[in-house]
């Protein structure tokens, strides 16, 4: 026949073969509608792509059912959450004057933090002051109190320890020892810390060695005299540096 004379109702269904389909030559155009069904997907359709390697974005998407409707949904709403976050952790380097950590905001209303091994470039009590947006709090305003069970080779005994008017928080009387495996350990829980209408509080325990031969423990807390909006703290040894320690900040919504 001519070329262009032969026309779709000259050919027999039955000779209409792949064989006469050139490859990539059936356009989105060319499929119908809905017209794709579960049989026609290759069990790669999903592990022959490109690998993310990484926790998605809060943008990007996901294919759902629902209800029997294909639709897309952002990871955002299907992600995990929870009303324990941490906000950060690391390590203190040797010779750092103060750990100041900033992470205080009204996205939660307590905050937990965790601190290990922490000890002193030469023996020192452990210290806190609060922090607001211009630095640390040092008005004379620190009011607590603790509790101070403690032991030694064939002795024990509890005692009592506070301030009431200080510019800082004395996290126990007695020195921490200047050996990794012997330092400070503990959890210090802070609350109303966002409230420009309240006093922020502090309460928690630490653990540690004095001298290498007695264990202390400081059980206690108190607060900061004066309503105001706190971002942080700062935890430092007095008048020496912090040689090593290990930490991490939680942040908890009610």
């Amino acid at each position: 026949p001519a070329a262009g004379s032969v026309n779709t109702a000259a050919i027999a269904d039955l000779n209409v073969t792949t064989a006469k389909i050139a490859a990539d030559a059936i356009t989105e155009a060319k499929i119908a509608d809905d017209a794709v069904e579960s049989e026609h997907l290759n069990n790669n359709v999903i592990s022959g792509q490109t690998e993310l390697a990484a926790e998605p974005a809060d943008t990007d998407e996901f294919l759902v059912s629902d209800a029997g409707t294909i639709k897309r949904i952002d990871y955002s709403y299907i992600k995990p959450s929870s009303n324990f976050v941490k906000l950060t952790s690391g390590t203190i380097s040797s010779g750092t004057s103060a750990l100041e950590l900033e992470f205080f905001s009204s996205s939660y209303n307590f905050y937990h933090f965790y601190f290990e091994n922490v000890y002193p470039s030469s023996a020192a009590p452990l210290r806190f002051r609060l922090r607001n947006s211009s630095g640390n709090l040092t008005e004379s305003k620190y009011k607590y109190s603790f509790a101070h069970p403690y032991a030694s080779s064939g002795t024990t005994g509890i005692n009592a320890h506070g301030g009431y008017g200080n510019d800082y928080i004395n996290w126990g009387n007695n020195n921490v020892h200047t050996d990794q495996g012997q330092g400070a350990n503990g959890i210090i829980h802070f609350s109303n810390t966002h409230q420009s209408n309240k006093r922020p509080f502090f309460f928690g325990q630490k653990v540690a060695t004095e001298g290498g031969t007695q264990v202390d423990a400081h059980n206690g807390g108190g607060f900061y005299d004066k309503e105001v909006v706190v971002v942080g703290f700062s935890m430092y040894f007095q008048s020496y540096t912090i040689s090593a320690g290990n930490y991490a900040l939680y942040g908890v919504k009610s």
